[in-house]
């Protein structure tokens, strides 16, 4: 029997759940557009990453849309395995709904890899037992539609809940406060003085969550959501300790380079 490649009149016959494996790369490329224009006029210095990414992650959603073959689709799954895993630090981004641009990508970015996996490899099986269709499945409607809806609700509630996370002080209890300012992925100024007993006041001017935290003096990470600012109590004796932000640097390195970790240097007089 041959397999029928042409278009119909009502549509292009497709393997069952080819249109879910052609939605998760999809999905994968939206999240990866919207990094990549962040990037690009944000942290320019990071281009050379995240557009490799960006561009393959399109190209594979192309060919697979354009070509009715299993090489294509069989395209479409490495590229989904090479980018979620050299992506899965977006997956981290689940844990803060209070920072839409690290929760919303994670959701798009997650959901759609698991559809392109899923959706890919289903379409090689049926292609082989020629389970062919010129429209979508009930079942393929149906986690269609649960896709999109989990996306909206996602974007519904990241964004009410990051305008409810964000955190200001008052005059009064910054009074005496050291400030200090992460923007661009720094901590700016790198190197902060406080008294034993004192506080700093942490603004975050990034997009994206931070953290703050001293594990040589047992103080905890203390999130900062995009736009926040907090105080953090410093009690601790004299010495010089460094500070992390524990979510885009390393805290087990004792010396960190502050070029390539976000860290600060904090003195405790």
């Amino acid at each position: 029997m041959a397999v029928p490649t042409f278009d119909q009149a009502e549509g292009r016959v497709r393997p069952r759940y080819a249109r879910l494996g052609l939605l998760g790369l999809g999905m994968i490329t939206v999240a990866l557009t919207v990094l990549a224009a962040l990037v690009v006029f944000r942290f320019p210095e990071e281009a050379g990453f995240i557009l490799p990414m960006w561009f393959a992650a399109a190209a594979a959603t192309a060919v697979v849309w354009r070509f009715d073959a299993t090489w294509a689709r069989i395209l479409g799954v490495v590229v989904a395995l090479a980018l979620g895993t050299m992506m899965f630090w977006l997956a981290f981004g689940l844990m803060h709904p209070g920072s839409f641009l690290d929760f919303v990508p994670a959701v798009i970015f997650v959901l759609g890899l698991g559809l392109a996996l899923f959706g890919n490899i289903a379409a090689i099986v049926q292609r082989r037992r020629q389970h062919l269709d010129a429209h979508a499945t009930p079942a393929e409607w149906r986690v269609e539609q649960a896709a999109v809806a989990v996306v909206v609700v996602a974007v519904a509630v990241s964004g009410v809940m990051s305008v409810l996370a964000r955190e200001s002080v008052d005059e009064a209890e910054a009074a005496g406060a050291t400030p200090m300012e992460m923007v661009d992925f720094v901590f700016e100024p790198a190197a902060v003085e406080v008294t034993g007993g004192g506080q700093l006041m942490v603004h975050n001017g990034d997009p994206f969550v931070h953290d703050v935290a001293v594990p040589a003096i047992d103080l905890d990470p203390v999130t900062v959501a995009p736009g926040s600012t907090v105080l953090v109590d410093v009690d601790a004796a004299p010495g010089t300790y460094v500070l992390y932000c524990t979510l885009h640097s390393n805290v087990n390195d004792a010396s960190p380079d502050p070029e390539e970790q976000m860290v600060a240097t904090l003195a405790v007089r």
